[in-house]
């Protein structure tokens, strides 16, 4: 099955309306709407906890820097800690990442470099469905038939 039988397959289904009148469906809508804005009021007092939180997090660590020490505990409640990791990126041009890659190789034989061989879900999809447009038959070594899902966006009607 190729990628247009299943675009005909989804684009001819009629969906079944659980909503048997035009009012029962408004209220839908309307539920639907006052979910949103619960959960968009409840994700605004996340983020500002977790601002709050982020904030105690500093002053910690400052703390715990200014007196000498990595880590400090507290009965009954826990112990804190200083964490020190290192980051790299990934290279930007083509010559340094070949040139990583061939080090990877020499140090861990093609299996390791076929492990750090990754390509982003999205960047992926892209690429697959640009293909597709252009040969809808092809068919790419590696990849499984695609998965469909279908999903509803909503806008809030702007207020006059």
């Amino acid at each position: 099955m190729g990628i247009e039988d299943l675009k005909k397959q989804f684009e001819t289904e009629e969906p079944e309306l659980p909503a048997s009148s035009m009012e029962e469906m408004d209220n839908l809508v309307k539920e639907m709407q006052l979910a949103r804005d619960r959960y968009d009021e409840a994700k605004e007092a996340s983020n500002k906890l977790h601002g709050d939180w982020d904030s105690l997090k500093a002053k910690v660590v400052a703390s715990l820097k200014a007196v000498g020490k990595t880590k400090y505990s507290v009965d009954g409640v826990g112990t804190t800690y200083l964490i020190n990791k290192y980051s790299v990126k990934m290279p930007k041009g083509l010559s340094e990442k070949q040139s990583l890659f061939n080090f990877i190789r020499e140090q861990g034989g093609v299996e390791a470099l076929m492990s750090f061989t990754t390509i982003h879900h999205q960047t992926l999809n892209a690429w697959y469905n640009e293909v597709m447009d252009k040969d809808p038959d092809v068919q790419i070594p590696g990849i499984e038939e695609p998965t469909h899902e279908e999903s509803l966006g909503f806008r809030t009607e702007r207020k006059k």
